[in-house]
């Protein structure tokens, strides 16, 4: 999205230092296209976390636990879960169709688990206009 001009401000929830390797791209893609995006990331800070440190090569935002609780998504995007329908119980049944479609379509990992299928889901911002 960052070579669409889709955003121009990327704020990941999450501390996975696997994800800077993406903030790397991002930034080579603003000095490639000569324009600013901003790659930050939001991480739960309280007396009782042990991991104080954010994604490398992007800006730390700390938030109180509570809301980084509040933007992590609880539906379990592995297709054994939806399966079960545990993680798609009171969805209504084209939601829950629509669900297995999209993970049984190829949008998993064949044959390996997400490392944390709970992440945070946010939307990009289209850049705010000069």
């Amino acid at each position: 999205m960052a070579r669409e001009n889709v955003y121009d401000v990327a704020v990941i929830f999450s501390q996975d230092h696997d994800l800077s390797e993406a903030a790397d791209e991002v930034k080579a893609i603003s000095v490639q296209q000569g324009r600013w995006i901003k790659v930050a990331c939001a991480f739960p800070l309280s007396p009782t976390t042990d991991n104080r440190r954010g994604i490398n090569q992007t800006e730390w935002i700390t938030i109180d636990r509570a809301t980084y609780d509040t933007c992590l998504d609880p539906i379990d995007y592995r297709l054994e879960s939806l399966e079960s329908s545990a993680s798609t119980a009171g969805r209504p049944d084209a939601v829950r169709r629509a669900l297995l479609d999209f993970t049984a379509g190829g949008h998993r990992t064949a044959g390996r688990q997400p490392a944390h299928p709970q992440r945070a889901v946010f939307q990009a911002a289209p850049p705010i206009a000069n």
